[in-house]
């Protein structure tokens, strides 16, 4: 006599009936998403609710998955696999290592043991409310994209049926206080005390200042520079990469192309031409034009940290090197009447067609931003 044929993945067989001192039980086998035969029961003093109640529990177990590869799965065994896919497809470190913050920061501590089957919407979105007041809506944005990332790679792989992520509150951006661009009174006065700051002058922020405001680069950038991609003579520099910190490799040259990093050739104001003349001499190509202390690259966080200190004690707090250069260097260019289609070509910020890249003037230096930050020269320059 052949032998009874195996459950379907994903169904349940005949319900089976159980009088019991507590009730009638209703009994099934069920064929969980992990390939496993269990028997599911529910018991209630009638048959109809005992079969109801256990027909609720079936549909329940097979709509959002069982067993250990489901509902019941901590969030911490999800998320390993989730990053591991991740490393696999080849994402950025740096995309890595902001997740691996996020997770590891926000999100582990409080639902790293919690069964994924128990993260409702609800409990998602009570979750972000709480990074939003502890963290800020930056962190608290960067938290649900790593949550719904992990949820959605469940629901991939059938152990949830939806991502309750999808349906948690919008999460609404402080307001920011807007910062006005510094004068060239407010930056010669900044010059002025940031060489009086010892901290600031051992790690040779005034230079690095003076960079920034020059060419309207970000920090990172700067940091990545190397004296290889000076050219005095064309009066240009080329931005090929940006200084970032990688867990398990310390700081890298990030020389990809990302929305924080255009590859671009910039001019540069003969003021700033003339220092780097100076800070030159005897430099090899391959070595920053920034270093760290030891020679080596320099930490744009810690770099940023110095410049902090600095400015708060010389009283013009608020200040960061994203003001002070970025903002202040394309204000002045904007004031003094550049095009903005130059303006974006040299702070690398417009996306636009391969067309225009290639046959519309795109890496090309222009003199027109250079000349503009002239009106920036140090006074004793």
């Amino acid at each position: 006599m052949a032998g009874r044929a195996p459950l379907t993945l994903g169904t349940y067989g005949k319900i089976r009936f159980l009088n019991t001192p507590g009730g009638v039980r209703a009994d099934a086998l069920v064929r969980d998403r992990d390939g496993k035969t269990r028997r599911v029961y529910r018991t209630a003093p009638t048959r109809a609710k005992a079969r109801a109640r256990l027909t609720q529990a079936l549909m329940e177990r097979l709509n959002t998955g069982s067993g250990p590869v489901g509902r019941d799965v901590p969030l911490s065994e999800v998320a390993e696999q989730w990053m591991a896919a991740n490393t696999a497809d080849g994402l950025k470190p740096t995309t890595l290592e902001a997740y691996w913050f996020s997770w590891n920061g926000i999100i582990k501590p409080l639902h790293g043991k919690t069964p994924i089957g128990e993260l409702t919407t609800s409990v998602c979105d009570a979750f972000l409310r709480l990074v939003v007041v502890e963290r800020g809506p930056s962190t608290a944005k960067t938290a649900r994209s790593v949550l719904s990332g992990i949820l959605g790679y469940a629901v991939r792989n059938d152990m949830i049926d939806r991502n309750p992520v999808i349906g948690t509150g919008r999460i609404k951006n402080t307001p920011k206080k807007e910062n006005s661009a510094l004068t060239v009174a407010q930056v010669n006065e900044l010059r002025k005390w940031l060489g009086y700051h010892t901290g600031a002058v051992k790690h040779d922020i005034p230079a690095l200042v003076d960079f920034l405001i020059g060419t309207g680069v970000r920090i990172g950038e700067a940091c990545g520079l190397l004296w290889k991609d000076v050219n005095l003579g064309e009066k240009t520099v080329y931005i090929a990469a940006s200084v970032v910190r990688v867990t398990g490799k310390g700081l890298i040259r990030q020389v990809e192309a990302s929305n924080k990093l255009k590859l671009r050739f910039i001019s540069i104001p003969d003021w700033l031409v003339d220092e780097l003349a100076i800070r030159g001499v005897g430099k090899s190509g391959d070595s920053p034009v920034f270093p760290s202390l030891t020679g080596g690259l320099r930490d744009p966080k810690n770099a940023e940290r110095t410049l902090r200190e600095a400015v708060n004690w010389a009283g013009m707090p608020g200040l960061t090197s994203h003001l002070i250069g970025r903002k202040t260097a394309l204000t002045a260019a904007d004031e003094a009447g550049v095009p903005i289609r130059e303006m974006s070509d040299h702070a690398g910020h417009a996306r636009i067609s391969m067309t225009q890249d290639r046959y519309l003037g795109r890496r090309r230096p222009s003199r027109a931003v250079a000349e503009a930050l002239e009106g920036l020269r140090p006074e004793n320059g």
